[in-house]
Parts: structure tokens; C-alpha cells; sequence
């Protein structure tokens, strides 16, 4: 996903304006603009939104990133899901390369496949 923001030197600096999917971005034509194809109703996050509600967010809209905007609309920055992993699981969460079995698959998880 990328998202779309007016540049620091354009008025209102820094507004954020829509997300653009990072598939429909490849399968357009190279000359169409991207402001042509703009998400501009696509929810956005605030710093204060609960990590229940950004958990809920990703998934219901099936994202792997969200925007963060403050209260005036400027794009802050973003959440990826990787962000919510590293708060949400214990600090020691990451696999050893040793608990991996002789095929790649992470033995912990116990079933076979």
C-alpha cells in the first residue's frame, strides 16, 4: 500500500489524501496518474487508537499497513501488522533457526503438514 500525502511545500502541507493498493498500482497503465487512482475512503488511525481497535482494522480490511493521521489530517506515519506482532507477542516471540526442522517447518506449532 502507498500513501498519498500533498508535498511539505504544497497547502495544506502535508494533507493526507487516500492510500493507493500496491496491486491495482502495478496493473494500471504507466500513464495514468496516480491521483486517478487514489483510496480516498479507506479508514485512517490516530496515535491514540487502542491496539484492539488497529488489530480489528487490519483485519477487517484485510491490510497489512494503516495510516496514522493527526487531527488536522497530516500523514504521521504508519502501522504494519509487523508493528502490532512486536507489541501484542512476548518479547521472545522470534524462532531460532534451530527450532526449525530438516524441511523448514517450525516444530513448535505441533501438527505435521
Amino acid at each position: 500500500m502507498v500513501f498519498v500525502a500533498r508535498p511539505p511545500t504544497a497547502t495544506p502541507t502535508g494533507r493526507y489524501l487516500g492510500c493507493v493498493h500496491l496491486q491495482r498500482l502495478l496493473r494500471e497503465a504507466p500513464a495514468e496518474l496516480v491521483g486517478g487512482i487514489v483510496d480516498s475512503e479507506l479508514l485512517t488511525l490516530t496515535p491514540e487508537t487502542p491496539l484492539v481497535a488497529v488489530t480489528r482494522y487490519l483485519a477487517a480490511y484485510n491490510l497489512v499497513c494503516g495510516p496514522v493521521v493527526d487531527d488536522q489530517n497530516h500523514l504521521l506515519g504508519a502501522v504494519t501488522v509487523d508493528d502490532l506482532l512486536d507489541h501484542l507477542l512476548p518479547h521472545d516471540w522470534r524462532v531460532d533457526m534451530q527450532e526449525l526442522d530438516t524441511a523448514g517447518r517450525f516444530e513448535g506449532l505441533g501438527g505435521s503438514s
